[in-house]
């Protein structure tokens, strides 16, 4: 009815893809210990750690190195950190990269298992297991800033 609006334009120059866990939870601390353990031609190791409000994320590699398959047993890892254990999430958020259950004979696989919220200033126990041909391998790691 004859008024006038102002409004700023915003013009988009590029666009830079984001991973899904950057956007949804972003860290507020994140932890690069890089540490690796190796056990009958399995290697896993522990790559990032990022603290978020609503959950802790573990960047986790696998490297199979056996001439048969392996399987990663994420549903069976856990974090004790002052006293409490805590189990990973079931299902991942949308968009998350799974740390896949089945390795391959001689492949590497990467993923991200998230735990419940963590303390981000006090170090913790993580541990995997992983079966093979060898039988079980347990990987225990202590973690810390």
């Amino acid at each position: 009815d004859g008024g006038s609006v102002d409004m700023m334009e915003v013009v988009a120059t590029s666009i830079t893809p984001v991973a899904p866990e950057g956007v949804l939870a972003p860290a507020s601390t994140v932890w690069l210990p890089r540490a690796e353990k190796e056990d009958a031609k399995v290697t896993i190791g522990v790559d990032k750690v990022e603290f978020a409000r609503a959950e802790t994320r573990l960047y986790v590699t696998a490297v199979n190195a056996d001439e048969v398959a392996v399987v990663v047993q994420v549903s069976n890892s856990f974090i004790k950190q002052s006293g409490l254990f805590f189990e990973p999430l079931i299902e991942l958020p949308e968009g998350y990269q799974e740390m896949p259950i089945d390795l391959s004979a001689n492949a590497t696989s990467t993923g991200v298992i998230v735990f419940p919220p963590l303390q981000e200033d006090t170090r913790f126990a993580f541990s995997l297991t992983a079966l093979g041909r060898a039988g079980e391998s347990v990987f225990d790691f202590e973690l810390e800033p």
